[in-house]
């Protein structure tokens, strides 16, 4: 009985937990941190699920033995967590496979945390007061986020939490993340209405609170998408509630139509109809009109195309769409203001998988989509024995089904990705649950099993505890580095902000950590500079001074090129650096300028920007026909591109050598090599 007892209480932590860290990924605890609402929303998500399932799995020992589902979705998604840890092991950039970047939703981390979420979900989701408990707190969640943002469009300055500027700058995610939520949340609201039916009580009223909400934030952000899928989805809905509940009669009962349901449909046609027209008219009162950039489908699929021809099984590696991006972006993008934009993901969560995880993680996603699809179809025309069960099953299947469709269509963030996966785990749940047959891991009765399957239990739960230390330790670097940040902007003590930014890369180095200590470091050489300015001899001591900020500033931004030598950013950031340093005298800039410049075009040989640089060095170094092949080459890729046609007016003003930079004693490394 005590035993009993222990295991009962662990697993009520463990589902605690694991629901708490699921409703805090839906508006984050910014008000806490000086973070954006993603990265504290992937820590605590990631936090969460890793900590509910090392409970869990001591509660499984405790007990004595494990069930798992033999389900094909649980099967599907395993091969696809899989697909993505090799990926990263193979990827060219190794350190991604240690979730460097480490709060997006296409690293190892995630999809490691999301799986959990996946296996967890189908555990204690089973039972139906926990999935009505799940299904309230989206209710109550989406009023409190609709009112947040309501009182923001109305009233901007108010509520901003120091990282909220725009009044499009909302908890969710993006303006159309928070779109795409609504319109989740607005789901199961009508659901509850129509399906669950419940007549009277405080759920009901919650229920309606939270769909008018939904349907007054989808009219003000006059998203298409989100109008689209809604519709969409309340359609199958309408459709399933009016044919259970008439069930085999002969005729159609009109009074067991949804009404709510019917309303909502026509609502969504409204809207979609006169998306361009009618639909526009509440942005503008609001001043909420906002714009996403993203790739599209024939840009994605072009470069994935490209980029398979290089790694065609296991892709580029999680999280590294934007170096194929660099690689292979569309010539017609050039000329227009995005020329210089580096996207980190294509036209959906499907395509951008093709170039990142490649052929295989490609076909595990259409393999996930495929289970999930079959089981969502057997358990729509499957007739459960307890009929409240049965309803739950169809909200827990409509839901998936717009979740999944946002895969193969939209290009989203954390949040959505983070409903993705619970929600699986429910229809998962819910759905499989009833006749199923498990997969039994016993802990008692044989020795030789139980030293093994114990031994493997002991590895689990190590690996879970140290992937929460190195989360909670990348969480505090993304603290520290965001605060030297505030402190840096305030004109705080140049201490206080070398300490930030040197403990951010302790806690977990990073390259734009780097970049930010070679900026910080930059500019204090150059307040130097500027108080040594009209003074004839400088003391040793300052001299010093000024030597040790040269060789930090330089050794950072070195640094952040070698640890990250596939993001063409930190090479541009290298040779911009050292076209900085000429202009203090710093002897041999020009050269790793050079050469910073020619491995960025490796990485981007698309990039006009680079060849105007290379050109500018080109004549510094008195190699005019040189500077002028280069001038050549960004106006072919770009004949309209500003700087190279102003360095080319001013071509002919150019004296044939380049006065002699003065001698300093500071002089430049050569710590960098050219990249094959």
């Amino acid at each position: 009985m005590k035993n009993q007892n222990t295991i009962s209480s662990l697993d009520k932590w463990s589902f605690g937990i694991l629901f708490g860290g699921v409703i805090l990924s839906c508006f984050a605890l910014i008000l806490f941190f000086p973070l954006s609402a993603d990265i504290v929303k992937g820590y605590f998500f990631t936090l969460g699920t890793t900590l509910s399932f090392i409970i869990f799995i001591i509660a499984r020992v405790y007990e004595g033995s494990l069930s798992i589902l033999r389900s094909r979705i649980l099967i599907a998604a395993k091969i696809l967590v899989l697909a993505v840890v090799l990926s990263s092991i193979f990827s060219s950039s190794f350190t991604i496979f240690f979730l460097v970047s480490v709060f997006v939703h296409d690293t190892v981390a995630f999809f490691i945390s999301g799986f959990l979420a996946l296996v967890l979900s189908s555990y204690y989701f089973a039972k139906k007061d926990r999935l009505v408990m799940l299904l309230s707190a989206f209710l109550g969640v989406n009023i409190f986020i609709s009112l947040f943002t309501i009182v923001r469009l109305l009233f901007p300055k108010i509520l901003s939490l120091g990282v909220l500027g725009a009044k499009t700058s909302v908890l969710p995610g993006t303006w159309n993340e928070a779109m795409l939520f609504f319109a989740f949340t607005a789901l199961i609201a009508v659901s509850i209405i129509d399906l669950v039916k419940i007549k009277k009580g405080l759920l009901r009223v919650i229920s309606f609170v939270s769909l008018g909400l939904s349907i007054v934030m989808l009219i003000i952000g006059n998203f298409l998408l989100a109008w689209v899928l809604f519709g969409a989805m309340l359609l199958i809905l309408f459709i399933y509630t009016v044919t259970v509940e008439n069930g085999n009669s002969t005729t159609l009962d009109t009074r067991m139509i949804p009404v709510t349901s019917l309303i909502v449909i026509l609502l969504s046609i409204f809207f979609v109809a006169g998306h361009s027209n009618i639909g526009t008219f509440m942005p503008r009162v609001f001043n909420a009109e906002y714009t996403e950039l993203r790739p599209s489908l024939d840009a994605t699929y072009n470069i994935a195309k490209n980029s398979l021809k290089d790694n065609p099984i296991l892709g580029i590696g999680p999280n590294q769409f934007s170096v194929a991006w660099a690689k292979f972006r569309p010539t017609e993008i050039l000329g227009t203001s995005f020329w210089n934009t580096n996207f980190v993901s294509g036209s959906s969560a499907i395509s951008t998988s093709a170039v990142t995880i490649g052929l295989i993680g490609f076909i595990s996603w259409i393999l996930l989509a495929l289970a999930i699809l079959i089981a969502a179809f057997k358990g729509l025309f499957t007739i459960s024995k307890d009929k409240v069960q049965g309803n739950l099953k169809a909200i827990s299947i409509v839901l998936v089904i717009y979740l999944l469709l946002l895969m193969f269509v939209y290009a989203h963030g954390i949040l959505t990705n983070v409903l993705f996966w619970i929600f699986v785990g429910v229809m998962v749940a819910v759905g499989e649950s009833e006749d199923s047959k498990y997969f039994n891991f016993s802990f008692i009765g044989n020795p030789k099993r139980n030293f093994i399957q114990l031994t493997a239990v002991l590895i689990v739960l190590i690996a879970g505890i140290a992937f929460m230390f190195i989360r909670t330790e990348q969480f505090l670097g993304r603290v520290s580095i965001v605060k030297a940040s505030i402190l840096f902007g305030n004109d705080g003590s140049a201490g206080e902000v070398e300490s930030k930014l040197i403990q951010s890369n302790n806690y977990a180095a990073r390259d734009d950590t780097f970049r930010a200590l070679a900026q910080f470091y930059s500019s204090m050489l150059g307040k130097e500079l500027s108080l040594l300015q009209g003074t004839e001899n400088a003391t040793d001591e300052e001299k010093a001074k000024l030597k040790s900020l040269w060789n930090s500033s330089e050794m950072s931004a070195v640094m952040a090129a070698k640890l990250e030598p596939n993001r063409v950013e930190n090479w541009q950031f290298l040779g911009s650096f050292y076209l900085d340093a000429v202009a203090i005298g710093v002897q041999g800039s020009l050269d790793n300028a050079e050469l910073a410049y020619k491995n960025s075009l490796n990485i981007s040989p698309i990039d006009p920007g680079a060849y105007v640089a290379l050109a500018e060095i080109a004549y510094r170094k008195s190699d005019v026909a040189l500077g002028d092949e280069y001038i050549s080459k960004a106006l072919e890729l770009d004949p309209t591109f500003s700087s190279a046609l102003t360095l080319k007016e001013q071509l002919n003003k150019i004296k044939s050598t380049e006065e002699n930079i003065p001698e300093t004693e500071i002089t430049a490394t050569d710590e960098i090599s050219e990249t094959e």
